[in-house]
């Protein structure tokens, strides 16, 4: 219930993907990015919220071209 709202504000920017069988965070984490088509990837773990302008800092250095941010 909460996607479909969710996605239905978002449409086609937003893809709902349904897992078969439980395989873990890092399956889950490989199969979204393999589902991503963006022009930037950014994994978030639910368990350590990251604010707005942590999120702001890592797109202002993909935008000067680096391709790799761990934080």
């Amino acid at each position: 219930l909460i996607l479909k709202r969710i996605k239905k504000r978002y449409g086609e920017r937003m893809v709902v993907i349904h897992a078969k069988r439980r395989s873990g965070k890092g399956a889950g984490f490989l199969r979204g990015v393999m589902f991503s088509h963006g022009r930037y990837i950014i994994l978030l773990d639910a368990d350590y919220p990251t604010d707005a302008q942590t999120i702001m800092n890592i797109v202002k250095y993909l935008r000067r071209g680096y391709d790799v941010i761990i934080g």
